[in-house]
């Protein structure tokens, strides 16, 4: 029962039927309660049927990474930002202690979901207005995986983005759109060369530059440079529209 039942409650998400997913997600729970894949079908369903605190539940006991970063993605949505830290650091031990940002920016495979992870302890920390930590921490996540744009954007939401330059460039393909030191340019000549360069790797790859999220997030962190040292008041969706 469970394998044919786990493969048709992803059906139902996949159509975005999350009540019918939900119904034989709770289904699947009563095989084996504590399954941590059962345990993320039936959180998600929960979580895309607007029903968080029934998937905060089901998330207590969670011991994987994928689920841990589940329910403290739950609890900060819900806004309860002190549950939401502790399921993010106590599986590296670190609930109850500052934030290690140096340590975190050289190794944060102890945090669920890792970069992703620093991110959501970013949120937190912005929310409780520790803005310092909250700055170490997006650019902690960045260090870590520089395509974490929500990281880049609260960066910049802060005043504290660094560089588009700094972030992307280990990416061949941005350095020569990136060579325009965006200062020096229009905001719009920056944005056209910027996209001119991930149509280019978005092509090479086979994906389109809407359907890519790493070359879209890549080029929106550029853009976003670009309009904030320019000062400029086009949007970043306007900038990369076609």
């Amino acid at each position: 029962m469970g394998p044919p039942l786990v493969r048709l409650i992803e059906h139902y998400l996949s159509l975005h039927l999350h009540d019918t997913a939900s119904f034989l997600a709770e289904r699947l729970l009563t095989l084996d309660r504590f399954n941590e894949t059962y345990m993320h079908l039936a959180a998600c369903s929960y979580i895309y049927a607007g029903r968080r605190p029934e998937a905060i539940e089901i998330l207590r006991p969670a011991t994987t990474a994928a689920n841990q970063y589940l329910l403290g993605r739950a609890l900060v949505e819900e806004g309860r930002l002190a549950d939401a830290s502790e399921a993010l650091l106590r599986p590296a031990g670190l609930h109850g202690a500052p934030l290690p940002i140096d340590s975190l920016r050289a190794d944060c495979s102890k945090i669920p979901n890792g970069a992703a992870g620093l991110y959501l302890l970013g949120r937190i920390a912005e929310a409780q207005g520790r803005h310092e930590d909250a700055c170490g921490t997006y650019g902690a996540a960045l260090s870590h995986d520089p395509f974490l744009w929500c990281a880049y954007e609260r960066l910049a939401r802060l005043g504290r983005a660094p560089p588009a330059a700094k972030i992307l460039a280990m990416r061949p393909e941005f350095r020569n759109a990136l060579g325009l030191q965006v200062g020096g340019a229009a905001p719009a000549a920056a944005a056209a060369a910027l996209r001119a360069a991930a149509e280019t790797a978005s092509s090479e790859s086979g994906h389109s530059l809407h359907g890519g999220a790493a070359d879209r997030a890549a080029v929106a962190a550029a853009v976003a440079s670009a309009q904030l040292a320019a000062g400029g008041g086009a949007t970043i969706v306007q900038l990369l529209a076609p």
